[in-house]
């Protein structure tokens, strides 16, 4: 959602000031590396699961660890992409915004690391719910 959302943005930017395009386009990779996140969370719980000892309890957990991940980039998505829209378009009239608008990506990706955390934390614990 991140990408499409600051797309527009971008685009303005394009056809105002084409010299800034290439520092404007931050809002895109910040947003990539949201579903980066996702990928290793997945890769990572795929290759922890034990066929033998994989419960139906570990197997909720990871549910929850995966929807962890999943709605924690959705919203760190969501706040990308209007913040690069909105600063990209502000971008192609003013050079200054352009520090302000890399401290509320960082911000707002932190969201979307913090869910990673959140989301590894439970794959780690999911192990100790063996249905005895």
């Amino acid at each position: 959602y991140g990408i499409a959302r600051c797309s527009g943005g971008i685009c303005h930017l394009g056809l105002r000031r084409m010299d800034r395009l290439t520092r404007g386009i931050t809002p895109v990779v910040m947003a990539e590396l949201l579903a980066i996140y996702g990928l290793v969370t997945s890769i990572i719980m795929a290759l922890g699961v034990d066929p033998k000892k994989y419960s139906l309890a570990a197997g909720f957990v990871d549910l929850a660890a995966g929807l962890a991940v999943g709605l924690g980039c959705l919203a760190s998505g969501v706040a990308i992409g209007t913040v690069g829209d909105v600063c990209a378009r502000v971008y192609s009239k003013q050079e200054r915004v352009f520090v302000a608008m890399v401290l509320m990506l960082i911000f707002a990706e932190a969201l979307g690391l913090y869910s990673m955390i959140v989301g590894l934390v439970l794959h780690g614990v999911a192990g100790a719910w063996a249905c005895r």
